[in-house]
């Protein structure tokens, strides 16, 4: 009698051993006909981001989302898209279409006017603004001359003031870039655009509707500003008479 329990409990441990065995290689076999889920990387938006609008870094996050969920043409990689510029409004959360945003334009002066400042145009011609020399991207100096002032109760007949300094240069007419070889004829009259701070353009304004407004060009690389005093027609007679 004990032989045969032993017998009964021998089979009984061969059968839950092969059950097992069996049961691993069934649940391995499934693991294995399971496909295997890819993950990747892409870019949206952080925020809503406005058209025309430089893309830094805070503006995007890196999301990862399973392979070939997302749109193929938005844009994977980060490096590729910040420094770039929105061609139009991509809301938060979007993923961003390479079609929808571009490099800076040379073209768009809206874009290129540095932060804080305005675009004003000014009226020259080839005496007050240097012989049509003055290129985009250069520097200038802003004078102002005015006829009839009366300061502390004495009446000037013309007084020239500098007004302006280190005023970046956007644009000559309605080009932002310029050939050496381009413009070998001076207009007779043509515009500057400049870029200044909006205190700075109400002096510009005013002094350009006022009376006659000179652009000194500035040596490159010079950054450093004068404190000057206005001039008069009389004061150049007194200091000729001295």
């Amino acid at each position: 009698m004990k032989n045969l329990n032993k017998k009964i409990i021998l089979i009984a441990i061969i059968f839950s051993l092969l059950t097992t065995y069996l049961i691993y290689n069934y649940l391995k076999g499934v693991k294995k006909s399971e496909p295997e889920v890819k993950y990747t990387t892409i870019i949206v938006a952080a925020t809503d981001i406005f058209p025309r609008t430089k893309i830094t870094s805070d503006m995007v996050n890196e999301v990862k989302v399973i392979e070939g969920s997302y749109l193929t043409e938005s844009v994977q990689d980060k490096s590729k898209i910040v420094g770039m510029y929105t061609k139009e409004r991509i809301l938060m959360g979007e993923v961003i279409p390479q079609d929808r945003i571009m490099e800076e334009s040379k073209t768009d002066l809206c874009i290129n006017i540095p932060e804080n400042k305005r675009a004003i145009s000014v009226a020259v011609d080839q005496f007050n603004g240097v012989a049509d020399l003055i290129k985009p991207g250069d520097y200038v100096d802003v004078y102002a001359t005015v006829s009839e002032v009366v300061i502390d109760n004495i009446e000037y007949s013309d007084i020239s003031k500098l007004i302006l300094q280190n005023i970046q240069v956007l644009a000559i007419d309605k080009e932002q870039l310029r050939k050496d070889d381009e413009r070998n004829d001076t207009p007779d009259v043509y515009s500057v655009t400049l870029a200044v701070s909006p205190s700075d353009g109400q002096k510009l304004v005013l002094g350009s509707n006022a009376g006659i407004i000179n652009l000194a060009l500035r040596p490159l690389g010079e950054e450093q500003e004068i404190d000057t005093s206005w001039v008069s027609k009389e004061s150049l007679v007194i200091d000729e008479a001295e």
